[in-house]
């Protein structure tokens, strides 16, 4: 009987960067559909958004794992939703929000459809769906058309390709490796 290779063992792991929670460790999992946000991008968006605080209420409608939520929760970050909606990998992002003792609202529902039915709104709207999809596009017209943002909110998202949209502007968009970190206010 084989043995299996220690590389097969070894549990995939993040770090919160900074924050009440620095340095803690959460697992990643091996999903296919998910893309670790890496620590430099994390942050370049967060560093960008100090103080964390002056965002209330924060949503992260594409959360994988939780590395963005997590991050804006150790940032000081005052109310915060996560919200995905594949099970394996939200079964994990409540594992990891357990470990790591933080208070952050679990939604297991579609971005989407999520946007569409919450009475909520929010100062910050993190935006990090899978990088192959039209979902930013789609999360951004449904967040105007349902009035998700609170006056002076943000949406942050991360994406490969740059692109535009009709009701929002960007006042900050910057590229690390593949990823765009833009950041985007509604159009008055």
């Amino acid at each position: 009987m084989q043995k299996p290779s220690k590389k097969s063992l070894m549990v995939r792991k993040a770090r919160i960067i900074t924050g009440s929670h620095r340095s803690r460790l959460f697992e990643l999992g091996d999903f296919p559909h998910t893309r670790p946000t890496k620590d430099r991008v994390k942050e370049a968006l967060f560093n960008q958004l100090e103080p964390l605080s002056a965002f209330k209420n924060v949503c992260d409608l594409f959360a994988g794992v939780g590395s963005l939520a997590f991050e804006a929760a150790s940032r000081g970050a005052l109310s915060i939703e996560a919200v995905e909606k594949d099970k394996d990998t939200f079964h994990l992002l409540k594992k990891n929000q357990i470990a790591l003792d933080l208070k952050i609202t679990l939604y297991h529902q579609d971005a989407l459809e999520f946007l569409k039915c919450t009475s909520k709104t929010y100062d910050l709207m993190i935006c990090d769906p899978p990088y192959q999809s039209e979902l930013i596009q789609e999360a951004m017209t449904l967040i105007k058309t349902h009035q998700k943002l609170n006056k002076d909110g943000l949406i942050a998202c991360l994406h490969k390709d740059p692109f535009e949209h009709n009701d929002f502007e960007i006042i900050k968009q910057k590229k690390y490796g593949l990823t765009y970190v833009s950041l985007w206010k509604e159009i008055k």
